[in-house]
C-alpha cells in the first residue's frame, strides 16, 4: 500500500510537472478549499508499529500581496493510530495549522506549528486498553512540499507529501509533557478555489 501510494504521488508530480506547472491566474488574494489526506500513522513513545489512516479537512490561503508568499491554515479531521493495522487505537483530532507558505514556479513549501484537540477515539479490538489516560489539547509541528496546477481561472489541482510530528505526549501519565508522540507521513489530494481581485 504504501508503494502504491509513494507510486501515485511520483506519477501525478511527473504528470503536472510535464504540462505548463505556472499558475497563471495570480491576482488572487484568498484560496478556499478542501483536501484528503493518506497517511502512516505511528505512536514512536510505545512501539515502532505503524498503520494507514485517512483524514480529511478545509483549506485557507491568504497571500500576502503580490508576492509568493502566504498564510495557510485551516480545519482538519485528523486521524493518528497507535498499533498496527490489525490491533490499533485510532485517535481522531481537530488539527488546525499555523503554516508559513512560499510557492515557487514548479512546488511550493509550506510549515508551521498545529494545535490538535482531541474529539473521540476508537479501538479496533477491544482487548485494547481503555484507560489510556489522553491527553485533550497538544501541540506539533508539520512540514509540506506540494505541487498546485491551474485546471481552471479559479480552480486548482494540489498534490502534496507532507509530515505531522506531535511535540506533546497523549498520554498524561507519561513522564514528561514533551515527549515522543504521534508522527505521521503521508500524501494529499485537493482542490483550492482561489478568491479573484
Amino acid at each position: 500500500m504504501k508503494r502504491l501510494l509513494f507510486f501515485i504521488f511520483i506519477t501525478s508530480s511527473i504528470n503536472v510537472c510535464g504540462q505548463d506547472t505556472l499558475i497563471v491566474f495570480n491576482n488572487y488574494k484568498y484560496k478556499i478549499g478542501g483536501k484528503l489526506l493518506v497517511d502512516h500513522s505511528m505512536d514512536g513513545s510505545l512501539s515502532g508499529e505503524s498503520s494507514f489512516v485517512t483524514s480529511g479537512g478545509l483549506q485557507v490561503v491568504r497571500r500576502f500581496g503580490n508576492s509568493k508568499s502566504s498564510l495557510e491554515s485551516g480545519a482538519y479531521l485528523m486521524s493518528k493510530a497507535s498499533g498496527s493495522d490489525f490491533s490499533r487505537i485510532i485517535f481522531r483530532n481537530l488539527t488546525i495549522p499555523i503554516n508559513y507558505r512560499y510557492d515557487t514556479r514548479v512546488f511550493y513549501i509550506a510549515g508551521g506549528p498545529f494545535v490538535d484537540y482531541l474529539v473521540g477515539r476508537k479501538n479496533s479490538n477491544e482487548e485494547l486498553s481503555t484507560t489510556y489516560n489522553d491527553r485533550k489539547l497538544n501541540l506539533g509541528f508539520n512540514l509540506t512540499v506540494g505541487i498546485e496546477k491551474s485546471i481552471s481561472k479559479q480552480l486548482n489541482l494540489l498534490v502534496e507529501a507532507h509530515h505531522f510530528n506531535n511535540l506533546t505526549s497523549y498520554r498524561t501519565t507519561h513522564r514528561g509533557y514533551f515527549s515522543q508522540s504521534f508522527v505521521n507521513n503521508g500524501f494529499s489530494i485537493g482542490l483550492n478555489y482561489k478568491l479573484l481581485q
